[in-house]
């Protein structure tokens, strides 16, 4: 069909009737010839066009929301990530922002106030926890044993709030226990008392599971503070 007959067709069905689904009749008169087309057949396949059209939108629409779910899913996962680390006290700019090749005791003379070679650790577990006892080398250094008092009362409220960033600092990596230990914060009573050249923070839970991982953490200080 050439132009001329697409006029006549065009002509046929702004006169002819307006239904799609019925068969309309246009005769298109060239010379000697009288062709009949079948409208409903085109309508059958403006029709198909359309639904075809109808898809390629759906699918694009559905392609664009799963894409905004992942994005945003990512961006909430990445946020909760951010609260958790948070909520463990794991301060990841603070463990990265000194050199890999810093040692425990220095981490530890940042992390505490005061020079780990003046001082001596000792880590003990008991029935219901653990203890943590600090005392300076030297009876008569009061400038480091003020300080080890300084920050036991220092971990004793940021263990409280299940905030454990200057051990996790000083090892340089998640402490073992310390998961149970944020977790079930409530559940555990951390008390101080003062010696004559430093002090204790004490450590206790009614809780078994607690306990466990409290000599977890006590193991694990004890094997890396060994010797100071």
């Amino acid at each position: 069909m050439n132009l001329f007959h697409f006029s006549h067709l065009w002509t046929c069905l702004k006169n002819g009737t307006n239904s799609a689904a019925k068969t309309i009749k246009c005769y298109l008169h060239f010379g000697s010839k009288l062709e009949t087309l079948n409208i409903e057949n085109i309508s059958t396949s403006l029709i198909i066009m359309n639904r075809s059209k109808a898809k390629i939108i759906s699918v694009f629409t559905f392609a664009f929301t799963l894409f905004l779910i992942i994005w945003i899913g990512n961006s909430i996962i990445y946020k909760n990530e951010e609260v958790a680390t948070n909520i463990l006290g794991v301060n990841q700019s603070l463990s990265t922002s000194f050199p890999s090749t810093m040692s425990i005791m220095e981490r530890g003379d940042i992390a505490m106030g005061f020079n780990q070679n003046k001082i001596v650790h000792n880590f003990k577990s008991t029935p219901t926890g653990g203890e943590i006892v600090i005392t300076a080398l030297d009876t008569n250094d009061t400038e480091t044993i003020d300080q080890i008092k300084n920050h036991a009362l220092h971990i004793q409220r940021d263990f409280s709030k299940g905030n454990f960033t200057k051990p996790f600092f000083i090892h340089a990596k998640v402490v073992p226990g310390t998961k149970v230990m944020t977790e079930k914060k409530d559940l555990i009573k951390y008390s101080t008392e003062d010696l004559g050249n430093g002090s204790i923070l004490f450590v206790d839970t009614k809780n078994d599971e607690v306990i466990n991982a409290i000599h977890e953490f006590m193991n694990y200080q004890g094997s890396q503070h060994y010797g100071h």
